[in-house]
């Protein structure tokens, strides 16, 4: 076993740790979330329907605004939240609920309707190529959802045809949150932490599991052994969660026929696990092992990596894979 074996699997043992023994908080979290979207399925999807989304503003729903009245959405340019949007549960108005940032300078102060004039000129602003700081990684986040969110048809990248976004309610962008901080050091937070970058389905050969991605803009600081230790937690967390009391309720979240569900049963929550980043000289070093697959106890951990181009802000493009059709 080499030593990032070793280090993979102590994350595995780590995870699955403070995952047991922090389960009574975030397990009671997550049924309650699992029912609050299930319930507001529809509500979500009628109100998601209100708005024409069109790049480069994408509608996302945090999970703790599908609870409720589930009306309030996050308007996102280049994966960076600008404004929220509202809708009306009694006139089905859209409103824009102002952000101000150093980059929004058009977000207003006070809520105004989506189709007034001064929302009209906040969307134009954002036809513009407009600079957003050091966040290149939301941005790269947001771009290779364009790609997943493609149909089969319409994607030029081959290894991508059968992955598939995960979306809340089938309809609207999200970020699966978790109880794990695991970005630098493991630990299991007090209150819901970090989300998943990207939470998709993966079809090869008929069988279709769920893939955690972690994305990564390429900085000096990005390592990618780090971040698939990141991503290997996450999924523990993903496993956990489908064989826990709301698992048959995740289990329709993330798109699958409830009717096939089964808990406990060995080998059966198996997930691909991907880390995405534009490619260097060196992480394409680094990722050479790769694909490899880890047992958990509760299934299978298929760790794989893409790595893009280094213009992607051009175009997203794959220049080498562990992703095989």
């Amino acid at each position: 076993m080499t030593l990032l074996q070793e280090r993979l699997v102590s994350q595995i043992n780590e995870a699955s740790h403070l995952l047991t023994s922090g389960r009574d908080k975030w397990n009671s979290d997550f049924h309650e979330y699992a029912k609050e979207i299930i319930s507001n399925t529809d509500k979500i999807k009628a109100n998601k329907e209100k708005f024409h989304e069109l790049a480069p503003l994408f509608l996302y729903m945090p999970v703790r605004e599908a609870k409720g009245s589930a009306n309030l959405f996050s308007l996102r340019y280049k994966g960076l939240e600008v404004a929220g949007l509202k809708v009306d549960s009694k006139t089905n108005e859209l409103t824009l609920v102002g952000k101000k940032t150093s980059f929004s300078p058009e977000s207003p102060n006070t809520p105004i309707k989506w189709q007034s004039k001064e929302a009209a000129a906040f969307r134009n602003y954002y036809k513009n190529d407009i600079q957003c700081g050091n966040y290149h990684k939301l941005e790269l986040e947001s771009k290779f959802l364009e790609e997943l969110e493609k149909n089969d048809k319409a994607s030029k990248i081959e290894c991508l045809v059968g992955v598939r976004p995960v979306k809340i309610a089938d309809c609207c962008r999200f970020k699966l949150p978790t109880p794990l901080a695991a970005a630098q050091k493991l630990e299991l937070l007090p209150k819901t932490g970090a989300g998943i970058d990207i939470l998709a389905r993966r079809t090869v050969k008929g069988v279709t599991n769920l893939c955690v991605m972690e994305v990564k803009a390429g900085t000096g600081a990005d390592d990618p052994d780090q971040a698939m230790l990141q991503s290997v937690a996450y999924a523990v967390f993903v496993q956990e969660l489908m064989d826990s009391a709301s698992g048959p309720d995740w289990y329709e979240i993330f798109g699958f026929e409830r009717s096939k569900y089964e808990r406990s049963q060995p080998n059966k929550i198996n997930i691909d696990v991907c880390v995405v980043m534009p490619i260097t000289e060196s992480n394409q070093k680094q990722l050479v092992d790769y694909p490899q697959t880890l047992d958990t106890g509760k299934g299978r951990l298929e760790l794989h990596y893409i790595l893009l181009n280094q213009d992607w802000d051009q175009g997203i493009k794959v220049v080498k894979t562990s992703f095989q059709n």
